[in-house]
């Protein structure tokens, strides 16, 4: 949701409120998603225009838990539950789904985002590796140059006599 303005996210959402226009034709007269829309107005209804400020937002865990058991009590959408708890995208809700069936509450309390990052041990012992492969390479070529050298070598003695 964070694509947007704000300006433009209240503007679209104030016409199709005043029953001006549809999901569809905001769509196409905006070139925003009708979905994205959809979820504008739904956490406007929900929370007013701070509903359609930007996100930039933590969750704890516990957070998380009460969503997910809120959205199953309630037959809720996780659409709807992301306007109801003022969540910027309703996919950040089945990605927490997704880990809490996998992993459990544990992975809940956890804000692991993106790949773990790289420790210096490990960066240092890569960069050992490296050097050793370009080492033995340097070695083997220098090897082979010295092998082709040498049958060039004999080969022009060999035309000579």
């Amino acid at each position: 949701m964070s694509n947007y303005s704000f300006d433009l996210k209240l503007k679209i959402v104030k016409h199709y409120l005043e029953g001006e226009e549809s999901y569809v034709s905001l769509s196409k007269r905006y070139k925003v998603d009708g979905a994205s829309i959809q979820a504008w107005v739904y956490s406007y209804r929900f929370h007013g225009v701070q509903g359609l400020e930007g996100g930039g937002k933590s969750f704890d865990g516990a957070f998380k838990l009460n969503v997910l058991n809120y959205i199953r009590e309630h037959s809720m959408s996780y659409r709807e539950a992301a306007a109801y708890f003022n969540i910027g995208c309703h996919k950040t809700i089945r990605k927490w789904n997704d880990l809490y069936q996998q992993h459990g509450i544990e992975r809940l309390n956890t804000n692991i985002k993106g790949r773990p990052p790289m420790s210096k041990k490990k960066e240092n012992e890569s960069l050992e590796e490296e050097v050793k492969r370009l080492r033995a390479e340097n070695a083997y070529l220098k090897k082979l140059r010295t092998l082709i050298q040498e049958r060039d070598l004999s080969k022009k003695k060999s035309r000579s006599k």
